[in-house]
């Protein structure tokens, strides 16, 4: 249970997805955010990469032991082939002591889990039970801005996004998505939304394969405010109960985009060996055209 559930108001009927927060509540939110984030340091040759990252539970799983600690973050920082070393911290330590190594990456979701062997640490991050974000609604986001380790930056939804999305298809790529959103506003944002071949068409193809390849109807959630810089991606985006909703995937024409809370749940569901569909069976089942109102 966050240390927020007990106190925190009641929301308003006129708002009921947030509640109205003082300096009380931000500085609980603060401690429990600090828990779970952990910053992470990919050296690969002469080139280092800093990111964000944040502890999971994850049940059941073969790999990690009870004194193990998983964490989440992006893949397309982890994506090129070579030798690498990554090493983590936890936000209030002095040093990247601490060795991770890639337990599962799905470069499609652009979604990764690290696993810390022996680093006992004991807060995980809770997932909102409720996928619905508002417009407008309020979003924190923890990141390490150009080495600016835990800056926690206050944003706001542009976009809503409705409890059910969980549904998506694994059939079509965003380097081959031609986005109806223009025509037809949909009920939520999809990558292929942000990413898609109208918008690969206009630039030089070899600079978005990354992009290319994601599947395009996962949904995300569209924000501002947040300012994402290096150092930001894979850092958790929270509601005011201090739930995550989100992961932060970077910035597009000035907004900022992260995936949403519902398949980050799925991609932990699928990699416990309590559900062992692979990752490309569980897409094959959950099939949806793109939303619509």
């Amino acid at each position: 249970m966050s240390s927020l559930d007990a106190k925190s108001p009641t929301p308003t009927a006129q708002n009921p997805y947030q509640a109205h927060l003082n300096d009380y509540h931000f500085a609980k939110l603060n401690d429990d955010i600090k828990r779970v984030t952990w910053v992470i340091k990919i050296n690969q040759g002469i080139e280092e990469t800093i990111a964000s990252g944040f502890g999971i539970k994850l049940r059941d799983s073969m790999n990690v032991k009870d004194d193990d600690v998983v964490l989440m973050t992006c893949a397309h920082f982890l994506n090129n082939k070579g030798k690498r070393s990554i090493t983590v911290r936890k936000i209030d330590e002095k040093d990247f002591a601490l060795k991770a190594e890639i337990l599962v990456i799905k470069p499609t979701w652009d979604l990764s889990l690290l696993v810390v062997k022996g680093a006992n640490a004991t807060y995980a991050a809770e997932f909102a039970e409720d996928g619905a974000i508002s417009n407008c609604q309020t979003l924190l986001h923890v990141g390490h801005s150009y080495d600016l380790v835990y800056s926690l930056f206050v944003g706001r939804a542009v976009y809503p996004c409705v409890p059910d999305c969980a549904q998506f298809s694994a059939s079509e790529v965003c380097g081959d998505y031609v986005s109806s959103s223009l025509m037809e506003t949909p009920k939520y944002r999809i990558m292929g939304h942000v990413w898609n071949k109208t918008y690969f068409d206009k630039w030089d193809q070899s600079q978005f394969q990354f992009e290319k390849n994601l599947w395009a109807h996962i949904p995300i959630i569209q924000c501002a405010g947040i300012r994402c810089r290096d150092g930001c991606s894979g850092g958790p985006m929270f509601n005011t109960k201090g739930h995550i909703v989100g992961m932060i995937l970077g910035e597009f024409d000035g907004y900022q985009v992260g995936t949403h809370v519902a398949l980050l749940k799925e991609f932990v569901r699928m990699n416990s060996t309590t559900n062992p569909s692979s990752s490309e069976d569980v897409g094959r089942q959950l099939k949806r055209k793109e939303p619509s109102k």
